[in-house]
């Protein structure tokens, strides 16, 4: 059985303007496990998205 310790819950806005995106990428360490309910809640476009994959690969960040 795998159990999650959740240490960080973010709540974002649409939009461009994405803060809260970008405080939580920058509180996330390597081996750290983003959990999220859709690949439509991080990014507007698909290129946004591919770059946003690229950038947690490079970090050790998984995506769940």
């Amino acid at each position: 059985m795998n159990v999650f310790y959740v240490e960080y819950t973010f709540i974002d806005s649409e939009g461009k303007d994405r803060k809260e995106l970008q405080e939580l990428l920058d509180y996330m360490q390597a081996q750290d496990v983003l959990v999220i309910r859709s690949v439509l809640d991080l990014t507007d476009t698909l290129e946004d998205l591919l770059v946003l994959f690229e950038k947690l690969t490079e970090r050790q960040i998984s995506l769940c």
